[in-house]
Formats: C-alpha cells, structure tokens, sequence
C-alpha cells in the first residue's frame, strides 16, 4: 500500500506541473499578444510639406537697363503645417525700379513627413496652373515654373521658380515711378500612394482688382456706409471685376487695393506712355488730413502735362493748378480730361461723356 501510495503522489505532481506549463503557455501567449497589440497602436505617422521659409532670400533681382538701379522682392509664408519652418503659402513681393526689371524667385518645396508625398497641384492667386502659365498684374508678368520633381522622399525637396518681370523692355522717356505687385503661391500635397495629405483651402485674396463699372464702391478706410459695399466677395469675378487691367480694353479705369477680400483704397487710373498712373481719392486717414493725397495727385497730373506738351489754362482746355483744383482738359484724340480736388474727388474722362470717379467718401463708379 505504501508503494501505491508514493506512485499516486508522483502522478499527482506530474499532473500537477504539466497544468503548471499550462498555464504558463496560455499566459506567455497572452501576454505576447498584448505587448504586439499595444506596440501596433503606438505607431504614427507625420505629415508636413511645405515651402522652406528658412530661405525666403532667395531671389535673383536684374537691372533692367545697364546702371539703373535694380529691383527689390521679398517672400513671406503663412499656413498651417506641421512647423514655421514649413508652410504650405507663399507670397511673392516685387517692386520695379524701370522696364525691363526682372526678378527670379527660387521656392524650396521640403517634405518633412515620415512618409513620401507628392505635389499635387500649384495654386496661383487661389487658381490652379500649369507650367509657364503667365499672371499679368499691371504693367507686371509673373512666369510660374512647376517643380522640377513632383515626388518627395521622407526628406527629399525639389525647388520652383517664379519669375516677375516688368513688360516693357524699352527705356520710357516720360515720366515713370515704379511699380509694385504681389503674387500668391500654394502647394497641394498628397501622400505618394494619392491618399492623404493636405488640401490649402483657397484663401481670402490680397492684390488688386479692376473695374470699369456704373455700380458704386467705398473703401472700408473711408467714410463708407452700407449702401457702399466694400467686400468683394459680393461681386463676381469676370463679371464685377478683373484682376488684369488690360481685360478691360480701355486706357483708364478703377483700380482697388484689397486685403483678405476687404477693399482698403480707390484710384482712379489711366495709361500713358505704356505706364499706369493712379490717383488715389478720399482723405489721408493716417494724418486726417486730404493736402498729402491732394499733392501727390497733382504731381501726376503735372508729370502728365509735361509728357504730352499740355499748354496752360486757356479758352476751356489746357491745365491749371489752384489749391481748390488741378485739371488738365483736353480733346480724345490728344488727352484725357483729368481733374483732382483736394477732398479726394478725382475724375477721368474722355470730352465729359464718359469717365471713371473716386468721390471724396471713398466711393467709386464709371459713368457710362
């Protein structure tokens, strides 16, 4: 009995140490699991590409004529991306010193993601464009050149390039003062596989429209009321407005600066010489006072005079300057009619039957 009783309790332990091993397998198994499973759930990934802004110098200014005085630019971002380093808009400033002034922009497209990625599209001034599509603002062209590459490894970049240019190429012989413009740039990514990434949602624009239009306009800056709306998201494009002057087929018209769809001031603009000329109207709120406004705007109408020979006041034609007014009259086929008062009031016409107006509250109109 004794022998029995020592192989039973062998057997027990037996049985006892393989529910142990058991036991233990079923836990190493689920344990092995959980930490598989939690490691899965703690990989992410990044997204972020972008313009480099830490090389927002880099463009290339040329002189236009041998000696003169080169033109200016300048880049700035913004947008929402992963850093300030990298962001999705550019905006791209030139300022021309005499035709024939050119500036190369060099953008840095960068893809700090943790995945490859692609360019999707370019967005200029919110529209989509191809490569060597031309933007004319004013007497300005912008060239847009597409990145040289459209696929970007986990710290790859590929560069673009943007070129302003004044149009004229000859040298003017009256009087001209420069020109500034402004050009925004957008990129659209994706993921390298076409999912993901990240849509730029088009924006608020910031430039300069154009209008010959019997409907009213004020600036916002100005003594404008309700009945003189100021945003231009009322109006429609092509329609109410352009943002290429020459779509408009005539020599003078309203040119409004705007910023983030806001209309922030008024001119009235003509075209001589191949150079656009504007007055702006209303009073200089910076200083409360019109006598800035009223000066600058008369030293173009005296520039203006000089260049087309313009005889002083007699018979109802020619030009005079008092400190009530400054005009020049004078026939279509030699001149316009150009009048500037000291409360902003300015007016364009062509014999008085139709013209273009900024009124001393900031609003503005074409009367046809």
């Amino acid at each position: 009995m004794k022998i029995n009783s020592q192989r039973e309790q062998r057997t027990y332990i037996i049985i006892g140490l393989c529910a142990i091993l058991v036991v233990m397998g079923a836990g190493y198994a689920a344990f092995s699991s959980l930490l598989t499973i939690n490691g899965t759930a703690n990989i992410s990934n990044s997204w972020c590409v972008g313009f480099d802004n830490t090389k927002e110098n880099a463009y290339t200014p040329k002189a236009g004529i041998t000696g003169g005085t080169a033109p200016t630019g300048s880049i700035s971002f913004s947008g929402t991306t992963c850093s300030s380093n990298y962001q999705p808009d550019a905006t791209l400033s030139a300022t021309f010193k005499q035709p024939g002034d050119e500036i190369e922009y060099t953008l840095t497209i960068k893809n700090k993601s943790t995945v490859p990625a692609s360019i999707k599209s370019i967005l200029v001034e919110n529209d989509s464009v191809t490569s060597d599509t031309t933007i004319p603002k004013g007497n300005v062209e912008f060239i847009i050149k597409m990145p040289e590459s459209t696929n970007l490894a986990v710290e790859g970049e590929t560069t673009m390039k943007v070129i302003a240019r004044f149009q004229n190429t000859t040298n003017v012989t009256g009087p001209y003062t420069g020109e500034s413009q402004t050009l925004n740039v957008k990129i659209n990514t994706e993921q390298s596989d076409g999912t993901g990434g990240m849509e730029v949602t088009p924006g608020k624009f910031t430039g300069s429209i154009y209008r010959w239009s019997d409907d009213s306009l004020a600036n916002k800056n100005s003594s404008a009321t309700s009945s003189y709306p100021y945003v231009i998201t009322n109006l429609t494009e092509g329609i109410d407005y352009v943002k290429n002057a020459s779509l408009l087929n005539n020599n003078y018209y309203l040119k409004h600066d705007v910023v983030d769809d806001v209309i922030t001031e008024s001119y009235v603009c003509f075209v001589y010489n191949n150079a656009e000329h504007c007055m702006k109207g209303g009073i200089d709120e910076s200083t409360l006072s019109e006598k800035p406004i009223f000066d600058a705007n008369t030293q173009i109408i005296k520039d203006y005079q000089t260049f087309y020979n313009i005889p002083s006041w007699h018979n109802n034609s020619g030009c005079d300057y008092s400190d009530l007014q400054s005009r020049c009259y004078g026939g279509a086929s030699e001149y316009y009619s150009v009048v500037a008062s000291p409360d902003g009031y300015l007016t364009v016409d062509v014999e008085f039957e139709v013209g273009c107006y900024v009124k001393s509250d900031g609003s503005s109109y074409c009367y046809k």
